[in-house]
C-alpha cells in the first residue's frame, strides 16, 4: 500500500524499473534501449517531442500478466520525431490520439496501463531509428524542463527535473 500511494506521486518521480539491457525482457535487439517507469494506470503520457502519429494499437484491454500468451498483445502508440527517430510508448490504457495527427513535444497523447506482457503497471519506452516491425531500439536522452539530458538506469526515480533518487 505505501509502495502505491508513493508511485501515485509524480512530484517523487517514476521509478525506472528496467533500463537499457533490463534482465527480464530488454535484453535482446528490439528492447535493450528500452526503458520502463513505473506509473499509476491512467497516468498521462506525453509526448517527448514534435512529430506525426503513425500507428496506434487500442485492440487489448483485459489482457495482463506476465503469462507468455500475452505477449505481443499491447496497446501502444507510435511517433515519427524525425526522419530517423521513432518512439514507441508500450502496455498504454488508451490513446486520444489517431493516426496521422501532428502532436507537439509535451501534449498527452494517452494514458498509462498494464495491458500485454506486463507484470505491473507501468510505461514501456523505446525509440528505433526505423519504424519496421524487426528494427532494433537505440539510445536516446531524456531532456530536463532545463535542458540538460540525462539516460534512464534502473533503480532511480525521475521526473522532468531529471533524477530524484
Amino acid at each position: 500500500q505505501e509502495q502505491q500511494q508513493d508511485d501515485n506521486n509524480q512530484m517523487d518521480g517514476f521509478l525506472c524499473t528496467q533500463g537499457r539491457g533490463g534482465h527480464l525482457t530488454h535484453f535482446f535487439s528490439g528492447n535493450l534501449h528500452a526503458i520502463d517507469f513505473r506509473c499509476p494506470v491512467g497516468t498521462p503520457l506525453l509526448a517527448v517531442g514534435d512529430g506525426v502519429v503513425l500507428q496506434v494499437l487500442q485492440e487489448n484491454n483485459a489482457v495482463t500478466g506476465i503469462g507468455t500468451c500475452n505477449l505481443f498483445l499491447w496497446n501502444s502508440i507510435m511517433l515519427q520525431l524525425r526522419d530517423d527517430l521513432f518512439v514507441e510508448y508500450v502496455h498504454i490504457e488508451r490513446a486520444c490520439v489517431g493516426v496521422g495527427d501532428r502532436v507537439t513535444k509535451g501534449q498527452v497523447i494517452g494514458t498509462s496501463g498494464s495491458v500485454g506482457f506486463s507484470p505491473e503497471p507501468h510505461l514501456h519506452f523505446a525509440a528505433y531509428r526505423s519504424c519496421l516491425a524487426d528494427a532494433p531500439t537505440t539510445g536516446i536522452l531524456f531532456e530536463t524542463s532545463k535542458k540538460s539530458t540525462f539516460s534512464p538506469r534502473a533503480g532511480y526515480r525521475y521526473n522532468e527535473n531529471g533524477i530524484v533518487s
